[in-house]
């Protein structure tokens, strides 16, 4: 292990299945029957999402976000044969992982790891399952099948206890009690949610009225897919409409869900083949439970659970929109990483012991410290680790199982990482002189949070000269007559204030225009122009006045000398005096502060004060192209933690007033930023937020305003 030495952090190591979804026709039940009998053979098959391809070769998106939320690798076709011919999806069907068509149910090769190799010996030898006799479709949607006799025999040899031949009454009660080969997948195959979603434990009793409803069987296994663990064993149970006359096993079902579901109502009672009007409710009814008439739905996990309640139901709610949240995937350890640059060796112990007599196979690394961090593009997550892609923020790699990881963890440089995350949208930029001047100020040393006091503001706004007079009412003169455009107009103005020194004395610092406006007490004045004396931001002089020549001239108290000589003429001349006779001291802005100030840099500097403070990397100030082709400026763009951005600064918020929003934000696109910045000194008025906000909308694009009371300190919203 070579490179400089960083310190140490923490790595969450986790390991969780290489997690597949399924591709079956909408309605044929033979694929979704296939598809079952493969999810039966994996670790964490029960969680393995089936998406029905429709007729004319789509996808609902519903669907497909239940497999994004998985953290799914691999899309398996279930439509297509083994050469992967006469696939039903259509080519318009973009799907964002790669589809293979699905191997025969002996190749081994293909469908690994097996369950056995996620579970301990102990628990290989304590796991119970029961096996129907009839492939029905609720039968194998509710406890899974081992189809191969081979395969029953393996499980066997390791210890597990296998029924056979199962009617379907046997198959629902294994089911209540989890003792079916569907539930063993899923040992070990631990989540995390990352908001805690309400309604988590409910029960889930979906009815079918027929035995091979293709639609009953696919919906009741999905929702099963996307339910969060948690810390109860939630209840989730298929079951045909007739076994609900057997009071024994309604009784079992009944007694699992009032010691695991503490939310009110207690079950959603749902059904897709049952579609009559109230039938659903008289079923709930008929089997003892009582309805739930209020609106208001709410989990009591706190809550001790009673035993002796009477159990709330309410007929088809999707438990989608309570069970569709991010979570983090597979039991995990702590491993203590040494950093260097630029890259780091982990070694740790696997989170989980495999049972490597069952076999071998891909799964699923995930690794999440607080060193690894950066816009959320693939390209970013292969910096730190080859072959890695993102998952919920962790990196993910597929690897072998293994009894300890041993991996190279690259740290990349934070302009590296911006870099590359803009070339995924094929853009390269360059910081331009405001970012260069910037990065003067920020050479000069010191808290770059001084310039979000609202005094420094107005301080260098005082100090910064204003334009001649006289060339503006010219160059308005030239403009009336159309001699020079708009924009060369301004170019003008400015590039004349840049040549212009203006030195003031502390009584005129602080009656200017800017204190007002900022509602500012002078009298912190006198110790901020020291601190910035001290960066050797602000000059500190006196003023040589000649009366041969009249220029007037500021000279740096540590040059002057007891006789004042104009630097134009050479005469003697005399020092401006204040009101007592003495020498009057003045103060002007360094050469490259009063840039920054005239080039409108006083916005992007505080911004990038408060992004930084806030961990961002910034770059206030780039000129970029797209696919080689120029395509403008930003003000300000960097990344903090996992999402990038970028945006358009004001000095004024009448800047933002007939500003083509929608532009700034395809800029902001075109580089892949998340986030659109915009950024004024002044509070930004209802309806300019409104504008920016609209511009956002269409795209999705985030948009975070970065105004007055929100960058600058001290000033009140």
């Amino acid at each position: 292990m070579t490179g400089t030495y960083l310190g140490h952090t923490y790595v969450r190591l986790s390991v969780a299945p290489y997690r597949r979804a399924f591709l079956v026709r909408d309605g044929n039940q033979n694929q979704l029957r296939n598809a079952i009998l493969a999810a039966s053979t994996i670790w964490g098959g029960m969680r393995t999402p089936i998406m029905p391809v429709r007729e004319d070769g789509t996808i609902d998106s519903a669907w497909i976000q239940i497999a994004e939320i998985l953290h799914t690798d691999l899309v398996v076709d279930f439509t297509c044969d083994s050469m992967g011919n006469a696939s039903a999806t259509s080519p318009s069907v973009k799907l964002e992982w790669p589809i293979v068509p699905a191997a025969k149910l002996e190749d081994g090769t293909f469908w690994n790891i097996h369950p056995l190799t996620g579970l301990s010996k102990e628990q290989a030898r304590s796991t119970e399952i029961v096996l129907p006799g009839d492939l029905n479709l609720i039968g194998l949607a509710a406890a899974g099948h081992v189809a191969l006799p081979e395969e029953v025999a393996f499980w066997r040899q390791h210890g597990a206890t296998v029924q056979e031949n199962a009617d379907l009454q046997e198959i629902f009660r294994a089911q209540v009690g989890g003792r079916t080969v569907i539930n063993a997948t899923v040992r070990n195959d631990s989540d995390t949610v990352l908001v805690a979603p309400i309604m988590q434990t409910a029960a889930l009793l979906w009815v079918s009225k027929d035995e091979d409803s293709f639609t009953d069987a696919l919906w009741f296994w999905n929702l099963r897919v996307i339910r969060p663990k948690g810390w109860r064993n939630a209840s989730s149970v298929l079951i045909t409409k007739d076994a609900l006359q057997d009071s024994r096993l309604v009784a079992e079902i009944k007694e699992s869900i009032l010691h695991s579901s503490s939310t009110k109502p207690d079950i959603f009672l749902n059904s897709a083949s049952i579609e009559e009007d109230g039938a659903l409710a008289e079923i709930g009814k008929s089997i003892g439970l009582r309805r739930h008439n209020e609106r208001k739905f709410n989990e009591r996990i706190a809550s001790k659970i009673d035993p002796r309640r009477d159990l709330l139901f309410r007929e088809n709610i999707d438990p989608r929109k309570f069970w569709c949240c991010e979570r983090s995937i597979g039991p995990a350890s702590e491993v203590q990483m040494v950093l260097q640059h630029p890259t780091s060796d982990l070694r740790g112990k696997s989170p989980l012991e495999w049972n490597f007599a069952a076999g071998y196979g891909k799964v699923a690394l995930n690794l999440s410290a607080p060193e690894i961090r950066g816009p959320l593009r693939p390209s970013v997550a292969r910096m730190y680790l080859q072959n890695a892609s993102w998952s919920n923020k962790s990196l993910r790699v597929i690897t072998n199982a293994a009894s300890e990881y041993n991996l190279q963890i690259k740290l990349p440089d934070p302009a590296e990482i911006l870099a590359t995350a803009c070339a995924e949208k094929g853009a390269v930029y360059e910081a331009n002189d405001k970012a260069q001047q910037i990065r003067g100020i920020v050479s000069a040393g010191g808290d770059l949070e001084i310039f979000r006091h609202t005094e420094t503001i107005a301080l260098i706004l005082a100090l910064t000269p204003d334009p001649s007079r006289e060339l503006v009412r010219e160059l308005k003169k030239l403009r009336a007559k159309d001699i020079v455009t708009e924009q060369e107009k301004d170019a003008l103005v400015k590039q004349a204030a840049l040549t212009r020194l203006t030195a003031k004395r502390l009584p005129d610092i602080t009656s200017h225009r800017a204190f007002t406006a900022f509602s500012i007490n002078s009298s912190e004045v006198p110790l901020l122009l020291n601190e910035l004396i001290e960066r050797k931001l602000v000059l500190r002089g006196w003023r040589i006045d000649c009366d041969v020549c009249s220029l007037k001239d500021f000279q740096d108290i540590r040059s002057v000398r007891h006789v004042a000589t104009c630097v134009g003429c050479g005469s003697t001349a005399k020092y401006a005096s204040s009101d007592n006779g003495e020498p009057a001291l003045f103060y002007r802005l360094s050469t490259l502060l009063q840039r920054v100030s005239q080039n409108g840099g006083l916005a992007p500097l505080a911004a990038a004060a408060l992004l930084r403070k806030e961990g961002a990397f910034v770059i206030p100030g780039v000129d970029f192209s797209v696919s080689g082709e120029s395509r403008g400026d930003l003000d300000i763009i960097g990344w903090n933690d996992y999402q990038m951005f970028s945006g358009e600064a004001k000095s004024s918020a009448a800047g933002f007033i007939g500003q083509d929003h929608e532009r700034d934000v395809k800029k902001s696109l075109l580089v892949g930023s998340d986030v659109h910045l915009a950024i004024c000194l002044e509070e930004l008025p209802k309806n300019i937020r409104q504008e920016l906000s609209n511009a956002c909308e269409p795209s999705g694009m985030t948009l975070r305003i970065l105004d007055g009371p929100r960058l600058l300190a001290g000033m009140a919203q």
